[in-house]
């Protein structure tokens, strides 16, 4: 019987990855859950099953072993915490200078408030459940058969709809909003991952995309705050565009560079003819 379960896992890892993740994350939609129509640890637990299956105990413990390193250069954590703060502060101006005044423009205070509330964000918010699947597995098996952006682009979809219950609760998103922020940070997400190799790191800019839209664009209501999130992704997406410029389309460091090995593997895995291919 085990045969049976782990063939298709061992032969088409990936795609068992998409599949596990949405059955373990919509099962608790049909409960009707007030606010909470997914399960946020679902990829998780599909990345550690799969993992498990392919790679064994060492692999697993290299998933988990990853959310114990934090080392990272001090300017790569001002991108994480602040650039959502930044974005988010220029849309609530974008707002203002068209009318919408309701709304002050974040302080000093607020900035602070902002970075307490940010570990729960990431814990409770959806980063931590997500990421170790999405970018810690997903994004690195793709890159290594295609394109940095095509890849970005597979797992932004499948990442979308991973998102599809929030569409029918009772307050959805703005899908065109939504979308876009979603595909613009993921660029965003993939070439911080690429430079840092550092999972924590793309959690706390996850869980600062997040946090920085709940907690200061709450004084919007109906079609303002839709406006107001739309300003908020296509600032996402005019970030995304200067890295894709910067780096030539590869969310490089530098040319040559590697991309990141999927958690479950030695960063050495890779070798200078993948580590060619995944930057093509």
């Amino acid at each position: 019987m085990m045969t049976r379960i782990s063939y298709p896992i061992q032969r088409w890892p990936l795609t068992s990855f998409f599949v596990l993740t949405y059955a373990f994350t919509w099962w608790i939609a049909p409960l009707a859950v007030p606010g909470f129509p997914v399960f946020p640890f679902g990829p998780d637990l599909a990345v550690l099953v799969v993992v498990g299956v392919v790679a064994g105990r060492p692999g697993v413990r290299r998933v988990l072993g990853s959310l114990k390193h934090w080392r990272a250069a001090p300017r790569w954590y001002a991108v994480a915490l602040l650039l959502p703060l930044l974005i988010t502060g220029a849309a609530i101006a974008a707002m203002r200078l068209s009318g919408a005044s309701n709304v002050a423009l974040p302080s000093v205070t607020d900035a602070a408030l902002y970075l307490l509330v940010l570990p729960l964000s990431v814990v409770l918010g959806g980063p931590l459940g997500e990421e170790l699947g999405f970018r810690g597995y997903a994004l690195p098996m793709l890159m290594r058969r295609h394109p940095a952006l095509l890849a970005v682009a597979i797992l932004g979809c499948g990442h979308l709809l991973w998102h599809l219950p929030l569409f029918f609760a009772a307050d959805p998103p703005p899908p065109a909003a939504f979308a876009l922020g979603l595909l613009a940070g993921g660029v965003i997400l993939a070439w911080l991952l690429n430079c840092t190799k550092n999972i924590v790191l793309v959690m706390i800019l996850h869980g600062g995309f997040n946090a920085s839209q709940q907690q200061f664009l709450g004084g919007y209501t109906g079609a303002a705050s839709e406006r107001a999130q739309l300003y908020v992704a296509v600032g996402w997406l005019a970030v995304a565009a200067v890295v894709v410029w910067k780096t030539r389309g590869t969310l490089l460091p530098h040319p040559g560079a590697p991309t990141a090995p999927p958690l479950h593997l030695p960063a050495e895995h890779l070798t200078t003819d993948e580590n060619q291919r995944a930057s093509a």
